[in-house]
């Protein structure tokens, strides 16, 4: 006798009929399924970038009890990180059993800079003119003078050239959604959970 995914878990009654001529003969048998569920807790963790993120894995029973060990592993994993169980493996039996689900990330410092500018550029023509306005505006004066105010003011018009105070290269947090499988033979169950690396 074999079952399916359609077949509901814990006792299940199935009538057994043999015959011989005109002799019947029926009996009950009693076929117990069992499964086991998984989940993870808490859903997402974040973490900076080169630290580990830990997760609580719950193996149960889907039904009275299972009592086959469950071999856990998880994939989608961010490029560079990497998990592990302790233990490995569990055997739920009657009540839940659990495992510490550690995922080590990497660093963002390999990740691609979004930069940002700082306040609105002049153009480059519109400072010289500028300069050159004021430097004018200065004539009869001393040439030192002059030079000090010249130099001052091509200072200033360079840094709002340039943008004034711009903000440096930044990393944005990227939160990454991955898998758990727990496996027991041909039994497969799957949960998810993110790691949100800042």
């Amino acid at each position: 006798m074999s079952t399916n995914l359609d077949t509901p878990t814990g006792a299940n009654d199935f009538f057994v009929v043999g015959t011989f001529g005109m002799i019947r003969q029926t009996d009950v048998v009693t076929v117990t399924v069992t499964d086991f569920t998984v989940a993870a807790s808490p859903d997402t963790v974040a973490v900076p970038g080169g630290q580990n993120a830990a997760f609580i894995v719950t193996v149960g029973p889907d039904g009275p009890s299972f009592g086959d060990p469950v071999s856990l592993s998880c994939a989608g994993l961010p490029g560079g990180a990497s998990c592990s169980f302790a233990p490995a493996a569990v055997t739920p039996g009657a009540e839940s059993a659990t495992s510490t689900l550690t995922v080590s990330t990497v660093s963002l410092s390999a990740a691609p800079a979004v930069a940002y500018s700082g306040a609105p550029r002049f153009p480059l023509a519109l400072s010289c003119l500028m300069l050159v306005a004021v430097l004018a505006s200065l004539r009869g004066r001393p040439l030192r003078i002059r030079l000090v105010l010249g130099m001052l003011l091509l200072v200033a018009l360079a840094d709002v050239a340039c943008g004034g105070d711009p903000v440096g290269p930044t990393r944005q947090p990227v939160t990454t959604a991955f898998t758990i499988t727990g496996t027991s033979g041909d039994l497969q169950r799957s949960t998810s959970a993110a790691v949100r690396v800042e």
